[in-house]
């Protein structure tokens, strides 16, 4: 039926504002696609041939669908410019975003000539490594990927988060290199991500509510490379503060590896500062 219902819209040839917002959820099959909607357009053949081979028929269906509607200038809130712009990277990027479920995305061009800025908020089913694959298609104008996971649950976001790990420190394998920067909005941060990134990793930001539980992997991402990991800004939001001068006290081991990871921040040319209920504190 799903198919059905795109094949009925092609008829309205007038259509400006198009509006589906199950469309990632719906049931495609390949043998219900017309032959004038086998193409894939210019979304390059490794992204289908492996990595997001399960969503092949979803995109042939909206790229032949939008081919069908050339006055369509809205596809659910992705404005889609006019004829020229159909094919460009970067609509082709979001409009594949619209292919994969609980991913939602806003794209904004940077300030002053500045990196553009992604905003995406991934729910608890999105597919993190589709994300991160189909951003690769933009590797040679990195952004910087705002990225919040959605889910209540601590250890499903830090689930997800580790799924970056292999796009942050990989090289790609054949296939172009995830160049973007990623700062990570929610309050906590998987320990085996920052375990595993090396010093090279865009890792721009990240926050968490507990010292204690993140300070190994924290030791480890600051002093245990060749070099600091490149974070520029680390927030500390702790859940329970009776006191914004109240003081924790370490053992001798913590304490250490406190120093080391001040020292690295130090030295580091790229931190910037620490954010910590309302105040900063610049390296």
């Amino acid at each position: 039926r799903a198919m059905e219902l795109l094949r009925v819209l092609t008829v309205c040839v007038s259509l400006r504002t198009l509006k589906l917002l199950g469309f990632a959820s719906a049931t495609f099959k390949d043998s219900q696609l017309p032959p004038e909607w086998t193409s894939i357009g210019n979304a390059p053949r490794w992204l289908f041939e492996d990595r997001l081979q399960r969503k092949r028929t979803h995109w042939q269906a909206l790229h032949g669908l939008l081919a069908a509607l050339p006055h369509l200038e809205q596809f659910n809130d992705l404005a889609l410019g006019g004829p020229s712009m159909r094919e460009s990277p970067e609509l082709t990027c979001l409009l594949l975003m619209q292919c994969v479920e609980g991913v939602a995305t806003d794209l904004a061009n940077g300030a002053g000539g500045g990196e553009a800025l992604l905003k995406a908020n991934l729910q608890a089913d999105a597919d993190v490594d589709a994300f991160c694959d189909i951003l690769r298609l933009l590797s040679r104008t990195p952004l910087l990927i705002d990225l919040n996971f959605s889910d209540k649950r601590t250890e499903t976001v830090k689930a997800q988060q580790a799924k970056l790990l292999p796009h942050l420190s990989g090289h790609g394998d054949g296939v172009p290199r995830f160049t973007h920067a990623i700062s990570l909005r929610n309050n906590v941060v998987s320990e085996a991500l920052l375990q595993g990134v090396d010093c090279h990793a865009p890792l721009r930001q990240f926050g968490f509510e507990n010292i204690s539980a993140v300070l190994p992997s924290l030791f480890t991402a600051m002093c245990g490379r060749e070099k600091p990991l490149p974070v520029e800004r680390i927030r500390v939001e702790p859940k329970w503060v009776t006191s914004r001068y109240a003081r924790k006290r370490f053992k001798k081991r913590p304490q250490s590896w406190l120093d080391g990871i001040q020292a690295a921040m130090i030295r580091s040319e790229r931190f910037v500062e620490i954010v910590s209920a309302g105040t900063s504190v610049p390296r």
